[in-house]
């Protein structure tokens, strides 16, 4: 829901959308900025259980994936040089075991920066520097770091798509354990495809898409939605850019038909009761 009113986010159109066909529904959005699906999942275990959602709605957008191993965000976005961590989830006989949890303070991360070397976690660092005692030379600037990230886009990275590699591999364990846990509290899981520009610029040029084999295992595991023939249909003429803002996020326009794929896979998932006086959470 960034870069627009709260009247043009995807979670209020939603329930708008569900209205005009005569469905009673609350759309509760739990979204945070910059969360990984391992910190939607975390805020679900913390609040989203107790609303007591019939639907619970996982906005995915596949760059999250990377964010599962990393635990500095410094190191994984040097351009926005905020002194956060997060925690990371590792596999441990099949479960999910959390490190770094809670995260740690800004301070701390202040510190844990200038003394990589000594780090505790930093083997479950993906992006530490090949040098621990010094970082790549663009994380000493925005302007290298943007530059970094435009040149050499991570999200063209195959590694963290990989079904069999450890990002992919945390990132479905989390959606399975998302899914049993919403299930145990009497919900349903609805995972829905949230594709940046770029994805959609690579599906009008036939190009596959980097993250395809990732997509298929979760809809072949879980009730998921996909969105990229519904934005292409809503760029009509106005052409893809007009679906985002200037920093990357959907406009009124993106929100709208993402609002419509979610309400029509919403109401073919469960009709009748499910939808009385219920809440639909998105991430």
């Amino acid at each position: 829901g960034e870069e627009v009113h709260f009247e043009d986010t995807w979670g209020c159109l939603l329930e708008q959308e569900l209205g005009r066909h005569g469905v009673r529904a609350e759309v509760i959005n739990l979204g945070v900025p910059a969360y990984g699906v391992d910190q939607a999942y975390l805020r679900w275990k913390a609040i989203g259980a107790s609303l007591k959602p019939g639907i619970v709605v996982l906005g995915l957008q596949m760059e999250d994936v990377h964010r599962t191993v990393n635990i500095l965000r410094p190191l994984y976005v040097p351009a926005g040089q905020l002194p956060f961590s997060k925690p990371r989830a590792r596999l441990r006989n099949g479960r999910l075991d959390w490190v770094n949890s809670p995260a740690m303070d800004p301070g701390r991360v202040l510190r844990t920066l200038q003394h990589l070397d000594s780090w505790n976690l930093s083997s479950l660092e993906h992006f530490m520097p090949s040098s621990p005692g010094l970082l790549p030379v663009w994380c000493h600037s925005r302007v290298l770091s943007l530059a970094h990230e435009v040149l050499f886009p991570i999200e063209n990275n195959p590694f963290f798509y990989d079904p069999c590699r450890e990002p992919a591999r945390i990132a479905l364990a989390i959606l399975q354990e998302l899914d049993d846990d919403v299930t145990a509290c009497g919900g349903r899981l609805l995972i829905t495809h949230i594709p940046i520009s770029v994805d959609l610029f690579r599906m009008r040029s036939g190009r596959p898409l980097p993250y395809d084999d990732l997509w298929a295992v979760v809809q072949s595991r879980h009730r998921a939605a996909g969105s990229l023939n519904a934005l292409l249909q809503a760029a009509g003429s106005n052409g893809i850019r007009s679906l985002f803002m200037p920093r990357g996020h959907y406009s009124a326009a993106g929100n709208q038909a993402i609002a419509e794929v979610v309400a029509a896979e919403s109401m073919a998932f469960q009709q009748g009761s499910l939808f009385s006086g219920t809440n639909i959470m998105k991430r």
